[in-house]
């Protein structure tokens, strides 16, 4: 996964786990990122398999061998163990030790399997905020990295033991609702405190969605303090020029228009061109970096260092626009043309119900 500074940590590990010294499994697997989901428990499972069934022991291990890197013992008359490469765990999320390596047992019979299974990794995983009885078991299939279904699959050791409750909040909570509010929260408060450029425009906006939600919101800010510290820790200074910056910022124009009402100048096209001839004509840079959607990107940002009549001046070259036709539902395209002749193209993208520039 490609990584820009911190963020796509938080943006691509939808099942990100906090790491720890203790936690030999994640460590193992080489997991990070947030605590937007956990693991409650790790234990290992038994289910049946049809690799090998009706071959040879030699057969099964000449097709396995170099995919799954099988490593055959007999242990008992008949009965042949053959050690994968992954290793299992027991234990609850945060303190879990190794049991040894995943395993394809076989039973042979006159010189054929008869008889197979695979000894393979059971998680729990419980979105953040929910209660135990929202865990959802996910399996690690034999010789497969990631997770899969568990159709199939029996605990065959003692489970370690299951959380018995969880936080307590003023209504219930869907897991889905519970995994947006604390994406939102993850990433606004790491864009809010890695970018203090960003910091004075995206309170407001984070206060404005957190009202309606505060004790979950809350709940997730204590939960995930750390975890965004250490996100930051790890980052690279981020540039107003950077992916990161521009990830942020369109994420505070997003939450923006979902927590309040639409507003009438971006109604059209043609109102958001007016509205941000009149934004440059009195020399307000924040109101027209407001009619881009993306305000705080790099097209937007051009706008606030401007001087008032900087803004004037690039106004008045604006001499002419023109819709053109063809557009598709959420996009429409205009001509601009320049006082010297130099035409340029508008891009307009429809967010919500309000139309903004997305280039120009």
């Amino acid at each position: 996964m490609k990584r820009l500074g911190g963020l796509l940590v938080l943006l691509c590990l939808s099942t990100g786990m906090a790491m720890s010294a203790e936690n030999a499994y994640l460590t193992d697997r080489k997991y990070e990122g947030m605590r937007a989901t956990g693991f409650t428990r790790v234990f290992i499972g038994r289910a049946p398999s049809n690799r090998c069934s009706g071959s040879t022991l030699e057969q099964c291990q000449s097709a396995l061998a170099i995919r799954e890197n099988l490593k055959c013992q007999e242990r008992a008359a008949g009965v042949w163990q053959c050690l994968g490469r992954k290793k299992l765990y027991r234990g609850t999320g945060m303190d879990n030790r190794a049991l040894g390596l995943e395993s394809l047992d076989l039973r042979v019979i006159d010189g054929r399997i008869t008889g197979e299974s695979v000894v393979v990794q059971i998680v729990e995983t419980l979105q953040l905020g929910a209660q135990p009885d929202q865990a959802e078991r996910r399996c690690e299939d034999f010789g497969a990295n990631g997770f899969g279904s568990c159709a199939g699959v029996e605990p065959i050791t003692p489970l370690p033991p299951a959380p018995t409750t969880g936080p307590k909040f003023s209504r219930p909570y869907s897991r889905d609702e519970l995994a947006g509010i604390a994406g939102t929260v993850q990433m606004m408060q790491y864009c809010m405190q890695s970018m203090p450029d960003l910091r004075a425009a995206g309170e407001p906006i984070y206060q404005r969605w957190r009202n309606p939600r505060a004790d979950v919101a809350g709940f997730m800010e204590t939960e995930l303090a750390t975890d965004i510290a250490a996100a930051i820790a790890r980052s690279a200074p981020v540039t107003v020029d950077s992916q990161d910056h521009e990830l942020c910022g369109g994420t505070f124009a997003a939450i923006d228009m979902q927590t309040r009402p639409a507003n009438p100048l971006f109604k059209t096209p043609e109102s958001t061109w007016t509205a941000f001839k009149a934004a440059l004509a009195r020399g307000d840079g924040n109101a027209a970096a407001a009619c881009y959607s993306n305000p705080y990107g790099r097209f937007g940002a051009m706008f606030p260092p401007l001087s008032a009549q900087q803004l004037a001046d690039l106004g008045k070259s604006l001499v002419r626009f023109d819709m053109l036709a063809g557009g598709m539902k959420d996009y429409e395209r205009a001509i601009v043309e320049r006082a010297d002749g130099i035409s340029a193209e508008v891009l307009f993208v429809k967010m919500g119900e309000e139309w903004r520039i997305e280039q120009m």
